[in-house]
């Protein structure tokens, strides 16, 4: 019996793992908060996130990191269109495989400028540290005003053989309380 109590518990364990593990591959960090205000019949706030906050100047390039070898580089800005300040936005990436399936996926807080120098020569550990700031480098991603544009650069490795394709949008952001 306790057995397969043990057996039990620990399918349930495996189980909500791969839950958790799915959803943050899917939706980033903001899904834990979702799930768990949704489980507890709280509410959670997300509309309008890509009516509020718009990309401009968005462009890949393929970059040699010393250590760690080639990045592919998504870098562009991020526009409070909100009638209000907004703060902790967040830019979601993804790259596609040849036959269009989401291969790599990275969200990062915008407000976080990494240069061509910075990108050539820090660790990865250091660049993505970097690039979840949620409070922007210069505390840029706090107070975003009406209007004002903030710097984002998301960085991905292990890149996949035959990457064709990428989308880059508007994950979140927060009201300024």
């Amino acid at each position: 019996p306790i057995a397969s109590l043990m057996v039990f518990l620990l399918s349930i364990l495996i189980i909500l793992t791969a839950v958790t593990g799915y959803l943050f591959w899917q939706k980033g960090p903001q899904s834990f908060e979702n799930l768990l205000m949704g489980l507890v019949g709280g509410e959670t706030t997300v509309q309008g996130v890509a009516e509020g906050v718009e990309l401009s100047g968005v462009q890949g390039a393929f970059v040699e990191n010393q250590e760690s070898g080639e990045f592919f580089v998504v870098s562009g800005q991020a526009i409070n269109r909100f009638s209000e300040p907004r703060s902790a936005i967040q830019i979601k990436g993804v790259v596609y495989d040849q036959a269009g399936r989401p291969a790599l996926q990275q969200t990062v807080f915008a407000g976080n400028h990494l240069t061509e120098e910075q990108l050539r020569n820090l660790p990865y550990a250091r660049i993505e540290e970097a690039m979840k700031n949620q409070f922007g480098d210069s505390l840029s991603n706090i107070n975003v005003r009406p209007g004002q544009a903030i710097p984002f650069t998301i960085v991905f490795r292990n890149l996949p053989q035959g990457m064709t394709e990428f989308t880059v949008e508007a994950a979140d952001s927060r009201p300024v309380t």
